[in-house]
Order: structure tokens, then C-alpha cells, then sequence
């Protein structure tokens, strides 16, 4: 009987492996490369912009340190820290260096694409706008990326001297390289906007004088962070609560911008407001939680009134942007409406619209300082932590009566 019953066991497929192995390679392949990449990274290669602009920085970088190197030798100070000198001046030149050339030379790019000569990638293409917008800031990101390794090679020189110590160098770098690519998509967004050349060469270069701006301060701000040194707070929870506020200030800065990018770029019939009430929505929420918790355990209220002021001010420049919009909703759009009596009450406010615009706005910005005004009333109630600050009735008066003025 056991012999019958090892005879009537299926024999195994030795090819098994192989067709198992070529499913894996066939759901790999969904994911396709952005061609938009390829094509920028191609072109960046190929310009003698990028790369002129990144010998002269290669150059500029090597004379800096042989000269500052040669200066601490000659000078005979055995307690110099030549090592901090030299990480503070290569910040700064890549401060500069990636906050002005690579944002400038991403946004013109795109820019040039806009015109109404040039509708060739924006205008006659199978590619969906938030692969055109996610391809260039990929593409700006590697390029960046380019500059940061370039730079390696002479921070990791300077551990070997004085002053400076290596998790110290990698924080500095990551929260630089964060900046750049923020810097990058306010480019990518200022070029995408629907204005003239003129108008939109004023605010590139109201742009650069604001990244001119946040690279000096960045410069003195890891100048002021070398001298402390981050060695001994690495530990701390004080530190990780403020990598964690500002990493997420500066992530929800980075996906509104970019999601209005590919909003602007999307054909006129298209719902090019959902994705865009939806994550201003989503966004008002988790920053009032985080605003309300620093609050609550750390005593932080100048973080919520940050919070109100800085959502009402958003949300009033959606109400302004939602009047603009078309009266009528486009057939593409009114196909997706839901039929049921809820879903559809929801659509009207999250759907493009200048009715469903206004009135997703004025809950918005009602919701917004109902909230901040709860959160100074019960938070010092519930936690022992907390104090009550010192509110005037007359800024929730004041602030009200600017926004039904509006």
C-alpha cells in the first residue's frame, strides 16, 4: 500500500525554480524607470553647464583646503582645529554651490519646456504629469548627489585633522542635502506656474535672493554646529524630537510643493484639485497633532499659535486660489462623481470646483482656529506640563474678522 501511495505522488517539475524565478522578473518589471531620468541625466552629462560648474567646484574645493592646510602648518599651533575650519568652509561652498546652481539650472530647464514653442514633453506625451514632475526632481536630486560626493573625498579629509568629528560631518550633510532637494521642487514649482516669462523671471530671482538667503544662514547655523559638536546629544531625546519636527516640516513643505507642481501641469479637465485639498487636509491634521503634542509635553504653545497662523494663512490662499477655478465641472470629472448620497457630498468639497473650493476652504480655516483656540483651552487642563499662555481676545477677533473680510 505505501509503495502505491509513493507511486501515485506527482513528480516534481525540474524547471520549477526557473518559472518561479521568471514570475519574479515579470512583477520587477512593473516597475518601470522613469524615462523623464534618464532623459535629464542625459542631457545634464552631455551640458557643459553641469559640468564645468562642477570642475570649478572640484577646483575651488582642493585650493580651499591645500591653502588653509599650508596656513595651519605655517602658523604652529598645535591646538588649531584645522579640521573644523576646513568642514565649515566646504559647507558653505556646497551651501551655495547646490542652494543656487542646481535649483537655477533644474527650473530654467523646465521652464523652457513650458513654452508654447517647446510642448513637445508637457503637452504631446503618453506620460502622466506626476511622472514628469517626479522624473525631474529625481533627476535634480541625482545631480545634487553628483556635487555631494564630489564633496566627500575632502570632508572625510578633515576628520584625519582636528576639531570636527564624523557623526557630526553625516547629520550636516543629510540635513544640507534635505534642503537642496526641497530648494529643487520650490524650482520645479516656480517654473510650472501659469505667468508669463517676465513675472516668472521676478520670482526666480526674488527665488534666488531666498536661497541665497537660507544658504547663509545654513553656512553659519553648521559653523555654530561644528564648534558644539553633536557627538554627546546623538543620545538624547531632545535631539530626535527636533530631527523629527524639522524632517516633517520640511517632507510636508516638499510633497505640497510638488504636488501643486503636477497640478499645474495637468490638462484643465482633470481633477487637479483632489490630490491637492486632499494632502492640505491630511496635513492640517497631522501638524496640529504634532503642534498640540510638543505642547502637551513640552510646554511648547508658541507651537500651536506657529501652527494656526501659518494653516490659516495657507488655507486662505486656497480659498483665493479656489475662486479661481471653473464654475462647472468638465465631463472627465463628472464621470468619477460617486452616486451615492455621502460620497458625493464629500466629492463636492474635494473635487475640482470654485463652489466646493470655497467652502472646502471656510471649514478649513474655521476648523483651523477652532482647533488652536481648543488646544490652548484644555491642553494645560490635561497635562501637568502645560501652562496657559497669555492669548489677547483681540487676535482671535482680529483674525476672524480679516478672514470673512476676505
Amino acid at each position: 500500500m505505501e509503495r502505491s501511495f509513493e507511486r501515485m505522488k506527482p513528480e516534481q517539475n525540474p524547471l520549477e525554480p526557473f518559472l518561479k524565478f521568471r514570475l519574479l522578473l515579470q512583477w520587477f518589471s512593473r516597475f518601470e524607470l522613469n524615462p523623464i531620468v534618464m532623459k535629464e541625466l542625459r542631457q545634464s552629462v552631455r551640458s557643459w553647464a553641469v559640468v564645468g560648474v562642477m570642475l570649478l567646484f572640484l577646483v575651488v574645493l582642493f585650493f580651499t583646503v591645500l591653502g588653509i592646510t599650508i596656513n595651519a602648518n605655517v602658523s604652529y599651533d598645535s591646538s588649531r582645529p584645522v579640521g573644523r575650519e576646513v568642514m565649515e568652509v566646504i559647507v558653505a561652498i556646497l551651501a551655495f554651490t547646490s542652494l543656487i546652481f542646481i535649483p537655477t539650472y533644474v527650473g530654467v530647464r523646465i521652464a523652457n519646456e513650458r513654452q508654447p514653442n517647446n510642448t513637445d514633453l508637457l503637452y504631446v506625451t503618453t506620460l502622466s504629469p506626476s511622472r514628469i514632475i517626479r522624473g525631474k526632481l529625481l533627476s535634480g536630486s541625482y545631480v545634487a548627489f553628483l556635487f555631494f560626493s564630489v564633496c566627500s573625498p575632502f570632508m572625510f579629509f578633515s576628520t584625519l585633522l582636528r576639531g570636527v568629528d564624523l557623526p557630526t560631518i553625516c547629520v550636516v550633510i543629510i540635513g544640507v542635502y534635505v534642503l537642496v532637494v526641497v530648494g529643487i521642487q520650490l524650482a520645479i514649482f516656480v517654473a510650472c506656474l501659469p505667468v508669463t516669462r517676465g513675472f516668472k523671471s521676478l520670482l526666480a530671482i526674488g527665488g534666488l535672493i531666498l536661497l541665497a538667503v537660507c544658504a547663509g544662514g545654513l553656512a553659519d547655523a553648521t559653523a555654530r554646529t561644528f564648534r558644539t559638536g553633536l557627538g554627546s546629544t546623538l543620545v538624547t531625546m531632545d535631539f530626535w524630537l527636533g530631527v523629527l519636527l524639522s524632517g516633517s516640516v520640511l517632507f510636508m513643505i516638499l510633497g505640497l510643493f510638488h504636488l501643486l507642481s503636477i497640478a499645474m501641469i495637468s490638462a484643465p479637465t482633470a481633477n487637479r484639485a483632489k490630490a491637492v485639498r486632499i494632502y492640505i487636509s491630511i496635513m492640517t491634521v497631522l501638524s496640529g497633532a504634532m503642534a498640540g503634542g510638543f505642547y502637551w509635553w513640552k510646554n511648547a504653545y508658541p507651537m500651536v499659535g506657529i501652527w494656526t497662523t501659518i494653516m490659516t494663512i495657507l488655507w486662505s490662499a486656497a480659498f483665493f486660489c479656489s475662486i479661481c477655478e471653473r464654475d462647472r465641472h468638465s465631463l472627465r470629472i463628472r464621470r468619477t462623481i460617486p452616486r451615492t448620497f455621502l460620497l458625493r457630498r464629500v466629492a463636492f468639497l474635494f473635487y475640482s470646483g470654485a463652489a466646493g473650493g470655497v467652502l472646502w476652504s471656510f471649514f478649513g480655516i474655521a476648523g483651523t482656529i477652532f482647533a488652536g483656540h481648543q488646544m490652548f483651552t484644555w491642553i494645560p487642563e490635561l497635562s501637568s506640563y502645560a501652562s496657559a499662555p497669555r492669548i489677547p481676545t483681540d487676535f482671535w477677533t482680529l483674525t476672524i474678522t480679516l478672514i470673512f473680510y476676505a
